[in-house]
């Protein structure tokens, strides 16, 4: 997270959450209607732009990953999964990390 280390580390959101974890969610959100955007031009048989917009929020997904919750996994998920996977945060987490690489790599 050296790139969104220079932000400040309390979130805008209030929830308890970084910055890096709030913008990264803000973003998600974002990418979420773009997707519906996308599958509206498929469906408008406007597959060039469709093309585009898909392309293009699976590259900013992969940036998020590797710049917000890459970096989050391996400093608070990772050192702990041997002795707590057990723990529901940890299940949680990990069970997203394998489903969210699968859904990013049957992307690319």
């Amino acid at each position: 997270m050296a790139v969104l280390s220079s932000f400040p580390a309390k979130g805008f959101l209030e929830t308890g959450a970084t910055f890096a974890a709030d913008i990264n969610l803000v973003v998600q959100l974002l990418m979420g209607l773009a997707l519906l955007a996308g599958a509206l031009l498929a469906r408008h048989k406007r597959y060039r732009a469709h093309g585009i917009c898909q392309t293009t929020v699976l590259l900013l997904n992969s940036l998020m990953i590797g710049l917000v919750m890459w970096p989050a996994f391996q400093q608070q998920v990772k050192p702990a999964m041997s002795k707590f996977l057990h723990k529901w945060y940890y299940e949680v987490a990990t069970i997203h990390a394998v489903l969210g690489t699968a859904a990013e790599l049957l992307g690319f």
